[in-house]
């Protein structure tokens, strides 16, 4: 299921949803992995830049991703039973088929997948597993934002990105490491799984 959808993480909308406690999680080296979206030419020293999703009416499925400087970044479109992430030159990066069990597919990452397998949610539905290109991660909720850890890792350390969400819109804050890393893709395509409010298994 998506936790979001059934009301138990975080929803500014949902009376009933709950808040627990903070939750850290160790983190699993990666070897970088090379992106479809064009570079950002992101230093080492920036710590974090933050992605904001505009225009998301009725919902995030169709909305707008707008890079740091707040240039158009990504268009997020649904036709019927697809959702797909298209960059400015209009070639798609990823999309999202809902129709029967809902997969994923991210250029260069992942091909026609499982999202219920790609994004796992804990029986207490609390956090979801992450595996970008198979590689471990977690999304765990926490003051009032959904963070982004890695599992296992000696190298990537600490919150490595998060999801906060009002009723006027939704941001994704990512660290440069997450993005050498390659996880922005994924990131992008998750951030919408989860706040599209749709059921995932």
């Amino acid at each position: 299921m998506n936790p979001l959808a059934a009301g138990g993480w975080f929803n500014p909308e949902n009376p009933y949803s709950i808040n627990p406690p903070s939750h850290s999680v160790p983190a699993f080296r990666q070897p970088s992995v090379i992106g479809a979206l064009p570079t950002l030419g992101v230093p080492a020293s920036v710590g974090s830049l933050k992605f904001r999703f505009r225009s998301h009416i009725p919902d995030i499925l169709n909305s707008t991703l707008c890079a740091p400087n707040g240039s158009d970044y990504i268009e997020i479109v649904t036709n019927q039973h697809i959702t797909y992430f298209r960059k400015k030159d209009s070639t798609v990066m990823a999309s999202i088929d809902w129709s029967g069990q809902p997969t994923v597919s991210i250029s260069g990452i992942v091909d026609n997948f499982e999202i219920k397998r790609w994004l796992p949610c804990s029986p207490d539905g609390r956090r979801m597993m992450f595996s970008p290109d198979k590689k471990p991660f977690t999304w765990v909720y926490e003051q009032r934002q959904i963070s982004l850890y890695a599992v296992g890792s000696i190298v990537l350390k600490g919150v490595l990105g998060s999801i906060a969400s009002s009723a006027q819109s939704v941001t994704l804050n990512i660290t440069s490491d997450a993005i050498q890393a390659g996880l922005l893709e994924s990131a992008i395509v998750a951030t919408v799984i989860l706040q599209s409010r749709r059921r995932i298994d």
